[in-house]
């Protein structure tokens, strides 16, 4: 799975975005921002709406989005198994998901 750090920085790519505009907009140091897409912070749970609308996810992709800001945010242990049951369950057949 990709990491939410990776997934913050390729949609400040895709925006066109700095991580400085980015940090001035969702009003936080760009040493939070830099942080976060590296690995070394977790991502502020509170602003997870927030960083969304800034980036413009749409509605449909903010499940995603906010899940991924979950993952990040859990103990590394609980987030590798919790990957390794969506990978286990996404290779189940539609009659063995019953």
């Amino acid at each position: 799975m990709v990491s939410f750090g990776d997934m913050l920085a390729r949609r400040l790519a895709e925006q066109g975005m700095s991580q400085a505009e980015f940090a001035r907009r969702a009003q936080v140091p760009r040493s939070v921002i830099s942080e976060v897409i590296h690995g070394r912070r977790k991502p502020p749970r509170a602003r997870a709406k927030r960083w969304a609308e800034i980036l413009e996810i749409a509605p449909n992709d903010r499940m995603a989005w906010e899940r991924h800001m979950a993952l990040a945010r859990a103990d590394a242990c609980l987030a590798r198994w919790i990957d390794e049951l969506q990978a286990a369950a996404s290779l189940r057949t539609p009659d063995q998901k019953r």
